[in-house]
């Protein structure tokens, strides 16, 4: 299957892999005593957003929700110290920690953006921001009758567990799966039968 990336998963990535070029960077030029209070600092703000950008990947959306929490703390902290010192571009490691704050904050506000979105049920043109959300799996099945991939009583099986299970159930995943491929023809009704009767 192909996996649609997100922009908030996206703008981590990049924050983080910018992050450790900003450490890099600032390791590379200054003293000995420098680099040793840099490279303290840097492992344990790195250590939490490694732990950040991990939970952003999590398959448990709580944690998921954790990490964003995580860099829009981070996003916000970095907001707050560049505008109390000032913003200067004059060198190097400025202008990385700069992206890396925007980055981080594209990353978070995407996230809380979709977030509220998915909260309100907003939909466009059959496409739901939550797969699991029960109205827009029953309107993509239904749209299989229509075109007459499916017939009108497995419609009605899939309509019956689809409202006596619970949205994050193993259940809904599966037949979330099937959908897709039925709706890319590369399933076909025996095997929403064979699935029904194993649910």
């Amino acid at each position: 299957m192909k996996k649609v990336r997100q922009l908030s998963q996206t703008a981590a990535v990049v924050g983080f892999v910018l992050s450790l070029l900003g450490i890099i960077v600032s390791t590379t030029k200054g003293s000995a005593a420098e680099v040793a209070t840099i490279n303290g600092l840097m492992a344990s703000g790195s250590i939490i957003l490694v732990m950040a950008v991990a939970f952003i990947f999590a398959t448990n959306h709580v944690v998921v929700k954790v990490g964003y929490g995580i860099l829009a703390v981070v996003a916000t902290t970095g907001i707050s110290t560049l505008v109390g010192s000032g913003l200067s571009l004059s060198k190097f490691s400025n202008v990385i920690d700069l992206l890396v704050i925007i980055a981080f904050t594209i990353s978070s506000l995407s996230f809380f953006i979709k977030a509220v979105l998915e909260y309100f049920g907003y939909q466009k043109d059959g496409f739901s921001l939550n797969k699991n959300n029960k109205v827009s799996i029953l309107k993509r099945w239904n749209k299989l009758v229509t075109s007459n991939t499916i017939d009108l009583d497995s419609y009605n099986s899939v309509k019956n567990i689809v409202l006596t299970t619970e949205s994050n159930s193993a259940a809904l995943n599966k037949l979330n799966e099937l959908v897709e491929l039925l709706e890319n023809n590369l399933a076909h009704q025996s095997d929403l039968k064979e699935l029904i009767s194993t649910l």
